[in-house]
């Protein structure tokens, strides 16, 4: 009986929307019709505060526009990079220099390995970055000859590409993970690893603009002018089985503020109803148990009054189900 009230609520919720989309003739009053995008990251190094000194040493940890650097050896900010000893290649702002790697050869010339996590543990996609020898003239620090970036994928296993530096220590170069095994992938952490000068094993190197995409995605809409009849919205994503989905609904500025019951049902290719939260500021979490299109519907809780407001709904997950998170159109 249970499961059967549960259908004609998700089929009831289904008419509801398409219903909103007659009554209100479109999509301009919802702020959820623009469908969601990753949120890009450019890791810059900018944030980062030298306290007037022309480069600091940050040793093995270091944080910079939400994600976590970790090194086995020595991270350097670069504010003014003439005051390096031999001279850090200039782009004209904030840089990372990496040296005193793994202990090869004798000494720690090498730079690196570098770890990169997002701060609070979600995946990501990695993009591209700007890359460079270090240090232009210091024989202590030879310059790396390329770097190994292998990322450890959401979904389990790793994956690798190879970024060959072109030897001219005075500048930074450009690259993308296009064409790459790294491409649109999602990844729990990437290791940039030196390679070269051979035979003295990995040298000094320079990092800036490290560009990630969160593998998270927002959909937000406007409940303030709707009546409690109308105040059900749907949005959908596409799922593998196995896959972990997290979906977290938050209230958007004052508008909302009073708003502490909401009910977020999520329901499976096959209509069953999969997990439900009633709270704002909740998190549904959950294993997904087969391939398909999943629904995610929003509204007032039943029974309780109704508290107009703007809110959004937050979808992460270990795949790409994030990609795919939108309004349902039906």
């Amino acid at each position: 009986m249970e499961e059967e009230i549960m259908m004609k609520d998700m089929k009831k919720q289904r008419l509801f929307s398409v219903l909103r989309l007659f009554v209100l003739g479109g999509c301009v009053f919802i702020l959820a019709c623009v469908n969601p995008v990753a949120a890009a990251v450019t890791v810059d190094f900018e944030d980062i505060d030298l306290a007037g000194q022309p480069f600091v040493n940050f040793g093995s940890t270091l944080s910079s526009q939400g994600y976590n650097l970790e090194s086995l050896g020595a991270m350097f900010i670069i504010g003014d990079p003439a005051q390096c000893e031999g001279g850090c290649v200039d782009n004209g702002t904030q840089t990372l220099v990496s040296l005193d790697g793994d202990d090869i050869p004798p000494g720690g010339i090498g730079g690196g390995p570098i770890t990169v996590t997002e701060a609070n543990g979600k995946p990501f996609r990695f993009v591209g970055f700007d890359a460079a020898e270090g240090i232009q003239d210091n024989s202590d620090f030879p310059p790396a000859a390329s770097l190994v970036v292998t990322g450890e994928l959401a979904a389990g296993g790793t994956v690798a590409a190879v970024f060959n530096l072109d030897g001219d220590v005075d500048t930074f170069e450009t690259f993308s993970t296009v064409g790459t095994l790294l491409e649109n992938q999602l990844f729990t952490s990437i290791l940039i690893t030196a390679v070269g000068p051979a035979p003295l094993g990995d040298g000094a190197f320079a990092l800036d603009n490290l560009v990630v995409e969160s593998g998270q995605t927002t959909a937000c809409a406007n409940l303030a002018n709707l009546s409690a009849f109308f105040a059900t919205y749907g949005f959908t994503f596409d799922g593998a089985l196995g896959e972990d989905v997290t979906v977290r609904m938050s209230t958007v500025g004052t508008s909302a503020a009073g708003l502490v019951k909401a009910s977020v049902t999520m329901t499976g290719p096959d209509f069953t109803v999969i997990k439900r939260m009633s709270n704002v500021n909740d998190v549904l979490t959950v294993n997904l148990p087969q391939t398909g299109t999943y629904a995610v519907s929003a509204r007032w809780y039943p029974g309780r009054t109704r508290v107009p407001g703007d809110y959004c709904l937050e979808l992460q997950s270990s795949a790409d189900a994030w990609t795919t998170f939108q309004r349902d159109a039906n």
